[in-house]
């Protein structure tokens, strides 16, 4: 979205998937306490370096999947086997990967704290845009979902019932004919 508003000639269409959104009071406080501690500087850093000696990789996996799942029994073992893998490969061959992380969610969260700024940022995207958005999403609740869509009237909105915040992985097949039937009607 931030590309599309400063280069619009780059994009044709957009789709947001469960994006990062300005929250509001019905933010999960699992998750809120999760980005306060990503966000605290030295807290952040002492914390992952934790988890990643005490956790091993199929653990971190299992922490994303029941924060982003709905119902993680539902996750592809497929799946959860390369996203296991790469914990391992990226733990292995990236020696930096705790402070990119950091570096983005702190950038991120200083990015929706100035939220008329990211409203209007929102607003002036002039490319044929969808929202999607899990209704049960922890990270980025329906609600803001909601106030986003009705704030840009242009765009077209998909929220998906019983789903968290990655359907792309929750409900592939579901998630590809909402993109495909919207690019078609483009």
């Amino acid at each position: 979205m931030l590309h599309t508003a400063v280069a619009p000639n780059t994009v044709t269409a957009l789709v947001l998937v469960d994006p990062a959104l300005p929250a509001g009071r019905s933010t999960d406080r699992t998750v809120a306490g999760e980005f306060l501690l990503n966000i605290t500087p030295g807290v952040g850093e002492a914390r992952l370096r934790y988890m990643h000696r005490r956790l091993a990789p199929e653990a971190q996996v299992a922490r994303v999947i029941d924060l982003c799942f709905v119902d993680p029994s539902s996750a592809d073992p497929r799946m959860l086997a390369a996203m296991t893998e790469l914990v391992r490969t990226r733990s292995a061959e990236v020696s930096d990967i705790d402070v990119s992380f950091l570096a983005a969610t702190r950038s991120l969260m200083a990015l929706l704290a100035r939220r008329r700024a990211y409203q209007a940022t929102m607003a002036s995207v002039d490319r044929p845009v969808l929202l999607i958005n899990g209704t049960e999403d922890r990270l980025v609740p329906i609600a803001s979902a909601r106030r986003a869509a009705a704030r840009n009237p242009r765009w077209s909105t998909e929220f998906l019932a019983g789903v968290g915040h990655t359907p792309q992985l929750e409900v592939p097949e579901r998630f590809f004919d909402v993109v495909t039937g919207w690019l078609g009607g483009l």
